[in-house]
């Protein structure tokens, strides 16, 4: 009997290992999914940003002054040469000429599918944010149910 006891006892301790194993890589998902919105969410406001620049830009005469960004926060003094198109940057390293128009709807676009992304990524967050709390439940009545059989 008291065999038997132990062997069941070993069976409880497996399986609340097990629980809280799968309740420790569910909550490192549900923290990675975190850190993907708060970096979808900077890069929205970059992405306006850029817009509002856009906008200005457009709104200027060729010859007028303006910094220029080499990053890191540097930039180097310039005349506009053209309020007509920009460069982009259209990924593999090409870049094309667009109208400002068409470079606002750009970063307009790319705001809406990061936007749609967040709401993916927050959907999935409330779901797994909710098994948590369930496996926190069932590990903490396994773990009373272990302590009372001991």
């Amino acid at each position: 009997s008291q065999e038997v006891s132990q062997e069941m006892s070993h069976e409880a301790d497996q399986e609340i290992q097990q629980k809280y194993m799968e309740l420790q890589m569910l909550t490192a998902q549900l923290k990675q999914a975190q850190q993907q919105i708060e970096m979808f969410t900077q890069q929205i406001a970059e992405m306006g940003k850029v817009k509002e620049s856009l906008e200005e830009i457009s709104a200027s005469k060729a010859g007028t002054d303006i910094l220029s960004p080499l990053g890191a926060g540097i930039f180097v003094k310039a005349k506009l040469e053209s309020a007509e198109e920009v460069v982009m940057n259209v990924g593999g390293e090409i870049a094309v000429n667009k109208s400002f128009k068409e470079a606002i709807e750009m970063v307009d676009s790319q705001v809406a599918e990061m936007g749609h992304i967040i709401e993916e990524i927050k959907a999935g967050f409330q779901d797994g944010a909710s098994r948590v709390q369930g496996m926190q439940a069932e590990l903490q009545k396994l773990i009373t149910q272990n302590q009372k059989s001991k």
